[in-house]
């Protein structure tokens, strides 16, 4: 498969049958190895893929008719990047609707089953098949017996599942932002420096509105994380809880603990196209290399003489 990227890469003659494989292959990639329903391959499109985010090395990317999605590295989003700009033109038809999907069939057409594709390309170089199916559940078990409920959530958003479908593999109690969090908060994986670890999660709020919400709360760190985006001051709530955008799902950035001097986590800017629009968004990557069993910390940018008023008694804020 090298091979056939290297040709396409070098736009040397490439058969339609090569570029047949290539494409199950690219189907593979997702189904085998981001553990996505065929649902979601089939349900791709070309606007999803041009509107993919790059962060911290990883590029994602977002199938709304299925609501997925998934993080890819730079070498597996190089294989789809080809496909793009190197086999799916040659597919494309005229009178023919494609529907915007980014998999389409040498005629033009939505493939039909990415299920079907990933079994001839097993044949073609005559391999035990594999089926989505099959490694979801292997997937499913280990983290069954390997991981807690926050942890199992998060493999069950990662893999595209319902929340019913969830709930019956995992008698799934609470859900997170992301794949990784819930396995480093809970010491069972290390994050080299700049992987992005979650979100802090929770409403977008003008700095104003924030500072009210914090002079009203009794709450003594109030969950708000204050910030600058542009010209414009911005507050992340995450006071509500659960948010309102997920009612039945806990988030994890929350959760981390405060340190000033001790940290491995910082927050991160950036703005991610949602659906609904461009959002402003604060990631939470780690500030360095970050071993198993070591507990997450961050500085949540406030000391004793910050924090409402001086002279609280309030020393962890400083160490």
């Amino acid at each position: 498969m090298l091979g056939i990227f290297g040709n396409l890469q070098e736009e040397k003659i490439v058969s339609a049958e090569e570029k047949t494989l290539f494409r199950y292959y690219c189907e593979a990639i997702l189904i085998l190895g981001h553990f996505q329903r065929p649902g979601a391959v089939e349900g791709m499109t070309v606007p999803g893929w041009l509107n993919k985010n790059h962060l911290n090395g990883r590029v994602c990317v977002g199938v709304s008719q299925q609501i997925a999605s998934f993080s890819l590295t730079p070498e597996e989003s190089a294989f789809l990047d080809a496909h793009y700009l190197y086999v799916r033109p040659d597919c494309v038809r005229e009178n023919v609707d494609d529907d915007g999907k980014f998999f389409i069939s040498p005629k033009g057409r939505p493939i039909r089953s990415a299920s079907n594709d990933l079994s001839r390309l097993h044949a073609h170089y005559k391999i035990p098949s594999v089926t989505s199916q099959e490694i979801r559940r292997v997937v499913e078990t280990a983290a069954s017996t390997a991981f807690n409920e926050e942890q199992k959530a998060m493999v069950a958003h990662y893999m595209a599942h319902s929340t019913p479908v969830a709930n019956t593999h995992y008698r799934l109690r609470t859900a997170i932002c992301t794949t990784a969090v819930c396995a480093s908060l809970a010491g069972y994986r290390a994050f080299v420096k700049g992987a992005v670890i979650c979100d802090y999660h929770g409403e977008l709020v003008t700095a104003e509105e924030g500072r009210k919400i914090l002079e009203s709360s009794t709450d003594e760190m109030g969950y708000l994380y204050f910030f600058t985006s542009g010209s414009q001051q911005l507050c992340i709530n995450a006071q509500t809880h659960p948010c309102r955008c997920h009612p039945t799902m806990e988030t994890m950035g929350r959760k981390m603990n405060h340190s000033k001097n001790n940290l491995n986590v910082k927050p991160q800017h950036c703005k991610i196209k949602f659906p609904e629009g461009e959002k402003d968004t604060l990631l939470l990557v780690a500030a360095r290399d970050i071993a198993v069993h070591e507990e997450l910390r961050f500085d949540y940018g406030v000391n004793r003489k910050s924090f409402r008023g001086e002279g609280l008694d309030r020393e962890w804020l400083d160490e």
